[in-house]
């Protein structure tokens, strides 16, 4: 899919230079078949300016989604890696963690009944 629009965006930019490169050339351009001269030429060269520009701006907008697709598939690698360690570790973390409930939660009711004593 992505290579596909990257191909039209190409595509897209070949013709920009195209029509840039009739409208900019001698006097006497013949582009697919039609003679270009004056004003078409003019804007013909200013057309493929544009179709160029178009090309670019949709070829970034494409980089710039599959930029952050991979971000956002490295972040669920990264958040996988850590819910992986977390599972292995937390059995070996509990004589550490039950003990720091208990502490936090005796902290907790301390200072709510010194509350209410100063109240």
């Amino acid at each position: 899919m992505v290579l596909l629009v990257l191909i039209v965006a190409l595509a897209c930019l070949a013709a920009g230079v195209g029509f840039c490169l009739a409208g900019a050339g001698s006097p006497n351009v013949t582009f697919s078949g039609v003679q270009l001269h004056g004003a078409p030429r003019v804007l013909g060269a200013a057309f493929g300016l544009f179709i160029a520009a178009v090309a670019v701006v949709f070829a970034l907008a494409v980089a710039a989604l599959a930029v952050a697709g991979a971000f956002l598939a490295v972040i669920f690698a990264l958040l996988l890696t850590g819910l992986i360690l977390l599972a292995v570790a937390l059995p070996f973390l509990l004589p550490l963690i039950i003990p720091l409930v208990l502490i936090l939660a005796v902290v907790l009711a301390a200072r709510h009944s010194s509350r209410s004593r100063a109240a």
